[in-house]
């Protein structure tokens, strides 16, 4: 903001050298060069530090020296002077946001004032009351407006850091579940797959040495999820070709071009997930020989497909499960777009795209705001501002005694209260229900309007030019820059309002060349001000949006250490799950010490088999009630209980109730005596949580918080407990 309001000043000043020249002339070169050596001040001041005061003062200074070396209160010199002063008013009070300001204000106008009265009598008292009426009320109007805009900005501001804070729990929430739903898929498509068609003999178990080297990578598989996350191979694209089962006939990209494809690790892991069930289900169930993967770049996309020859899904998909939640649900979750059709004759087809360049799954900005709405709106509110204090001004200005010839000053107001009124919300509607498209022209018409009545106050600046309100046709002139910022608007609400100043020119020419002077230097000085506010305009908006991507970038980065804090969390769950005893078993399978096809050794995979799906009923989405459920479980199996969990699909509201919860799980488990049942089920009442426990002896757990109630039903214990939110 401090560059363009000094590279405002400096063309100000090639303003003041031509109005010096227009009056004085060649008498005027001294005046003329003092005011370029401001310029080059103002220019200076754009790489190197000034004091705060230097450029108002000496623009106060170059103001009063003008006034008492023209002495002509109706010639050019004089009205851009007058100019000067309400420059240095305007960008002072906005530059510096010190008391002190406001005093150093009215201070220099009553010494300008002050510098008149005693040096150009002739002039009367009216117009050096004039300048300390303008000054005042253009610092007073510029200091209120911008504490309302400060005001309305630290309320979005600190309305932007709640919604962030919100955001940010339930992002961190949802990311939460999205891992613990892939770590609970890739469990399912590998051991749990694995486990189930050993147990059942399945036609892959035949070929021993494919059992033993997916018994081994299962066994990588459990292990990672008990380790640090650091610890796991990367996976590559490419290993959509390396999958156990069928024969798989490949097309398309070859493996170092596929892995050279820039996608993110969770998207490639997401693929490769979605192909090893693809690839799964045809070798478990379609009967056909081989199948067929294709990875092809179509454009802006990676496509990728999976074909069995076999039986294919004739009866749909079923919901909630096997591909649904393996295929469909993974894809879903990291941005890809799945596909699967086929027929009981012609095999499975499933088929896999996702755009190239794919980065994270986005975050929400700004809860659900766009940084350039939000922007746009500081935009339109200051704009308002603007044009009501431009509205205040003109107001004081005209009862303080200013120039008005036929009572066009008060035409003038008239209209711009007319402006101001219609850019209210409520108006803005009403306009666009009833004439819509029309409020751009009524601002551009209105702009010219203000324009001409300014004008026709001082007879085109034929008396008292001077008093010339230049600074009023840019209230509707900024309400249009702001509400509508498209350059065709702005182009053509230029034009219209430059034309109407170069006709009033040519107009007033004949009679006066000092009044033709006067007209175009106030036209200059209104657009120069909408210049600068364009100026503004764009730099607060890109303020405003490179703020918004550091918060973007700040987001992301506080969500990745709390996701990776999590994550810490949750390989405590598979460590308290009891994953012990299949990874034992799974290794035995690979160092060939057990067979395939043993009866015991198929007993043993359905045990493990049924107790890793029974882990895998605790739905991700619990995220605070996952990873100490599943403890209970592993508890319940290490002490031979034969237990039963039912769970609804609402999480507890934080941790310390997740724990409440499973403490109380884990304190009837422990009572409960070998081979004896027990079965827990958690669903949400209207008013929190309700655990029902059924089995033999239950315990009301100590120090709980829960609504209890406890029954004897014959030979076994009732009891239920109500967490309230």
């Amino acid at each position: 903001m401090s560059r363009i309001a000094l590279l405002a000043i400096a063309v100000w000043q090639g303003v003041m050298v031509w109005a010096t020249f227009c009056s004085l002339g060649t008498d005027g070169l001294v005046e003329a060069v003092a005011q370029a050596l401001l310029g080059l001040v103002a220019l200076t001041g754009m790489r190197v530090y000034l004091p705060p005061l230097l450029l108002p003062l000496s623009m106060t200074a170059v103001a009063l020296w003008s006034f008492l070396r023209v002495g002509d209160v109706d010639s050019t010199l004089t009205f851009a002077t007058c100019w000067q002063l309400n420059f240095s008013a305007c960008v002072t009070s906005l530059l510096i946001l010190r008391r002190y300001v406001v005093l150093s204000v009215i201070a220099a106008a009553l010494v300008i004032a002050g510098g008149i009265w005693v040096g150009l009598p002739e002039w009367g008292r009216q117009f050096p009351i004039s300048i300390v009426i303008a000054q005042i009320s253009i610092v007073v109007a510029v200091r209120l407006g911008l504490r309302a805009l400060l005001r309305q900005s630290l309320e979005a501001d600190q309305t932007e850091r709640s919604a962030h804070e919100a955001l940010h729990r339930s992002e961190l929430v949802t990311r939460r579940g999205v891992q613990l739903a892939e770590e609970s898929r890739v469990l399912h498509d590998t051991a749990i797959n694995t486990l189930g068609a050993i147990a059942n003999g399945g036609a892959g178990t035949e070929n021993a040495l494919r059992v033993q080297e997916q018994c081994a990578r299962d066994v990588v598989l459990l292990r990672t999820l008990r380790e640090a996350r650091a610890a796991s191979a990367p996976v590559r694209l490419s290993d959509i070709f390396r999958q156990p089962g069928l024969q798989i006939e490949r097309k398309g990209l070859s493996s170092d071009a596929a892995d050279r494809l820039a996608l993110p690790d969770d998207v490639v892991q997401a693929i490769v997930g979605c192909v090893r069930e693809a690839v799964t289900n045809a070798t478990k169930h379609s009967g056909s020989d081989h199948i067929e993967i294709e990875c092809a770049v179509r454009g802006a996309k990676l496509t990728v497909s999976v074909r069995d020859f076999g039986i294919g899904m004739g009866k749909g998909i079923p919901r909630g499960r096997g591909v649904d939640q393996s295929i469909l649900a993974r894809a879903r979750d990291h941005g890809l777009n799945a596909e699967i059709w086929g027929t009981a004759v012609h095999g499975t087809t499933v088929r896999l795209s996702v755009d190239l360049g794919t980065s994270e799954r986005a975050v929400s900005t700004m809860a659900g705001q766009n940084p350039l709405e939000i922007s746009g709106a500081l935009r339109q509110r200051a704009a308002t501002f603007w044009a009501i204090g431009v509205t205040a001004v003109a107001v004081i200005l005209t009862l303080g005694g200013s120039v008005d010839q036929d009572f066009a000053l008060f035409r003038m107001i008239g209209v711009m209260v007319i402006v101001c009124v219609s850019v209210h919300p409520a108006a803005r509607r009403y306009v666009r229900t009833v004439l819509p498209g029309v409020l751009p022209s009524v601002l551009i018409a209105g702009t010219c309007v203000v324009c001409y009545f300014a004008a026709v106050a001082t007879g085109f600046g034929t008396v008292g030019g001077a008093y010339w309100q230049a600074l009023a046709p840019t209230g509707p002139f900024v309400l249009l820059l702001a509400l509508y910022p498209s350059r065709a608007v702005r182009v053509v609400g230029t034009v219209a309002w430059g034309t109407l100043v170069a006709v009033m020119v040519v107009f007033v020419l004949p009679l006066s060349v000092t009044a033709a002077q006067i007209t175009a230097a106030a036209g200059c000085a209104g657009l120069m001000f909408s210049g600068i506010w364009v100026l503004f305009q764009r730099r607060m908006s890109q303020l405003s949006e490179d703020g918004s991507r550091a918060e973007q970038r700040a987001f992301a980065l506080r969500l990745r250490t709390e996701l990776e804090r999590a994550a810490q969390s949750d390989r405590r769950r598979w460590e308290e799950a009891g994953l012990d005893a299949a990874t034992q078993l799974l290794q035995e399978l690979a160092e060939g010490r057990r067979g395939a096809g043993d009866a015991d050794t198929r007993m043993a995979c359905a045990e493990e088999e049924r107790y890793l799906r029974q882990l895998l009923q605790i739905s991700p989405t619990l995220v605070h009630l996952s990873q100490a459920l599943m403890s209970a479980v592993g508890l319940a199996r290490e002490r031979g209980i034969n237990f039963t969990l039912r769970l609804g699909t609402t999480d507890a509201p934080d941790q310390a109730s997740a724990q409440a919860v499973a403490a109380a799980i884990r304190d009837n488990i422990q009572s409960t005596p070998m081979r004896e049942k027990l079965s827990a089920s958690l669903f949400p009442v209207h008013d929190g949580l309700q655990l029902t426990l059924v089995g033999p002896a239950l315990n009301l757990p100590l120090a709980s918080t829960a609504v209890a109630r406890h029954e004897q039903l014959g030979t076994v214990d009732l009891l239920e407990l109500t967490y309230t939110s």
